[in-house]
């Protein structure tokens, strides 16, 4: 989440929208250790295929695909083009 600059809560929250059958649960109250995530997958790259999924929709931008992007409750900065979306 320090990589791509975003808060763990938001990514957890997104996680869940997306696999709500399975329970996710943060390592540490600092959030800095990783999740766990109970529950079978049918392999390893479906976590995968679901970060990537994340990285493309909320952090690179859609039209210069720059990654230098900042996103608030409402908005999705791109700091290079300057686009705005509000999501």
């Amino acid at each position: 989440m320090k990589i791509i600059r975003r808060t763990p809560e938001h990514f957890s929250s997104w996680l869940s929208d997306e696999i709500p059958d399975k329970s996710i649960n943060w390592l540490s109250s600092d959030k800095d250790e990783g999740l766990i995530i109970h529950g079978k997958f049918k392999n390893d790259t479906e976590i995968s295929k679901l970060v990537l999924k994340y990285i493309n929709i909320f952090v690179v931008c859609n039209s210069c695909k720059s990654t230098n992007t900042d996103m608030t409750k409402t908005q999705f900065i791109c700091n290079d083009c300057m686009m705005t979306k509000y999501i």
